[in-house]
């Protein structure tokens, strides 16, 4: 028996924008200009504003390029205002990033079977851990998990806009092993992309399981064991254990 489960979120336990992402930052991007002009009526047009956040964009998207850094959503909107000249407090800062968030927000939804799943495995006195490649700061996946109502089952959640490194480097994986208190060969990692998670996880030697909704072969890279949706992971933990 296992003594932890790692997981992916966006894909896995969640279902979201999917892979065409731009109708939502441009979206997002009118909800936090109105934000930003309801608090400073002196600030930008929208088209003005959005050049400016296309630019840093492509900046920090420069800058991480290549490396196992994340691209991080703070440093594109420093870089916004500033380029902007507008400064905002802790807190508007912190709601102006919701704000554009918000589109992505209201297309995530649990994955079928995810709390029931999570449930069963917490249960059986598995530690859980969460780790998410995201650009997005780390409370928000936190708030998102307790709107869906599962934060409570996870004893780790790391996201690489907090850590700094993402998945399928080995340092991130390392932190939440280190956070959980266990090993790699006493760990699963369940994910639905081969190369950030399968490849990732299996490198440090845990067991890897994939939701395989994409049905994507990468050559080289196997996972320990597939699965078509959540309702099938006890029973594959079960069949890897054994």
């Amino acid at each position: 028996m296992p003594k932890a489960i790692l997981f992916d979120y966006g894909g896995t336990l969640v279902t979201s924008v999917g892979t065409d992402i731009m109708p939502y930052v441009i979206e997002g991007a009118k909800h936090a200009h109105a934000y930003l002009q309801q608090k400073r009526p002196d600030a930008p047009n929208f088209n003005t504003f959005y050049q400016a956040a296309a630019n840093a964009l492509q900046s920090a998207y420069m800058a991480v390029m290549g490396s196992q850094r994340e691209l991080r959503a703070r440093e594109v909107i420093d870089e916004l205002l500033a380029d902007v000249d507008v400064f905002l407090s802790d807190d508007e800062f912190a709601e102006f990033t919701r704000e554009w968030y918000k589109p992505f927000r209201e297309k995530t939804v649990r994955r079928d079977g995810a709390k029931e799943c999570l449930k069963t495995l917490k249960g059986s006195g598995l530690k859980l851990g969460i780790i998410s490649n995201t650009i997005w700061p780390p409370q928000l996946l936190d708030e998102e998990l307790k709107r869906l109502e599962i934060r409570d089952y996870f004893d780790c959640v790391i996201a690489s806009s907090g850590f700094g490194s993402k998945k399928p480097y080995p340092a991130i994986f390392e932190k939440a092993l280190s956070e959980l208190g266990v090993e790699a060969g006493e760990t699963f990692f369940v994910g639905d992309s081969l190369k950030e998670d399968v490849a990732g996880a299996g490198m440090l030697g845990m067991k890897t399981i994939l939701l395989d909704w994409k049905h994507e072969e990468v050559p080289g890279i196997t996972p320990d064991a597939k699965i078509e949706s959540l309702s099938e992971l006890t029973g594959a933990v079960e069949k890897l254990q054994g």
